[in-house]
């Protein structure tokens, strides 16, 4: 879960899920909008937990956000329910901009730059480096739980008094005049960097959150 501030599922709960919608022929459907085109280090989310859904929901990474794309994978069986050529199971339904030529070339070209610039190893690297980097803040008093999948990552704030979340208001407004775009969901800063970020710039950014979480703490003091 992205937006929820990168809540990364356990894999014996989620597979618990799984078995148990699909021994009650409840049909599954991952919406992998944000964790798809190896934002995870693989092509997608599920398949870092070996699990399958009846149908994934994709897109953004898929034409790297140069052209508004998206699309669904299904299984088989629910392809065949609509494949037909009675029109009464047909399912008939369309957009206006299906198909557009120039988003589906960009979403070629994506995937093409994919597999020759080995994008998901590529990922997979940038996460061991940035584990190691964000290791370094667990001696901080105002760093809480800190989850990173792939190029997905959220640091939690805690209250070094309280030790309750530790909310600052419009913090991303603040980093951003500070020169770091991260997204605030409540007490968590998620980053949802490049795979072409460097260690250098990552921490970088890391040390701009924390020299402004540093200064919202000393000027609390201070009042």
């Amino acid at each position: 879960m992205g937006v929820g501030g990168v809540i990364i599922p356990d894999q014996h709960w989620l597979n618990g899920v799984v078995d148990l919608c699909h021994k009650n022929n409840i049909l599954v459907i991952f919406y992998e909008i944000s964790s798809d085109s190896g934002r995870t280090g693989s092509m997608f989310a599920c398949q870092n937990y070996d699990i399958y859904p009846d149908m994934i929901l994709f897109g953004k990474g898929i034409s790297n956000g140069t052209q508004p794309l998206a699309g669904v994978i299904m299984t088989e069986n629910i392809y065949e329910a609509y494949y037909s050529k009675e029109r009464e199971r047909q399912f008939r339904h369309g957009f206006t901009n299906s198909g557009h030529p120039i988003a589906c070339a960009s979403g070629s070209v994506t995937l093409n730059i994919f597999k020759k610039e080995n994008i998901l190893n590529l990922v997979k690297e940038k996460e061991k480096q940035f584990s190691l980097i964000l290791n370094k803040l667990k001696d901080k008093v105002y760093i809480g739980e800190i989850r990173i999948i792939g190029l997905m990552i959220a640091i939690e704030l805690i209250h070094p008094v309280t030790k309750k979340d530790l909310n600052i208001a419009d913090l991303d407004i603040i980093l951003r005049n500070n020169g770091l775009i991260a997204s605030q969901m409540c007490q968590a800063v998620c980053f949802m960097p490049s795979a072409y970020t460097t260690p250098d710039e990552f921490s970088s950014g890391l040390k701009i959150l924390c020299d402004t979480v540093e200064s919202h703490l000393t000027e609390e003091a201070r009042l």
